[in-house]
């Protein structure tokens, strides 16, 4: 159970751990919905789809 809570509030990949992800378009109804709430997201390295909280998302990448 502690695991499932950490790994909800983790910036991380959940299924290869790789910290390497860019922000990604919304695929249906239902990530529109919840966009105001979560930001849809791709693993660089594995290259799967997952979402991050708006609050966990930098507010610019460096140059």
């Amino acid at each position: 159970m502690l695991r499932a809570v950490k790994s909800l509030f983790s910036t991380h990949c959940p299924h290869c751990g790789s910290i390497e992800y860019r922000s990604v378009g919304v695929r249906n109804v239902l990530e529109q919905a919840f966009l105001w709430l979560m930001q849809p997201c791709r693993c660089d390295f594995c290259g799967r789809h997952y979402f991050l909280f708006r609050w966990q998302l930098p507010i610019g990448r460096p140059a």
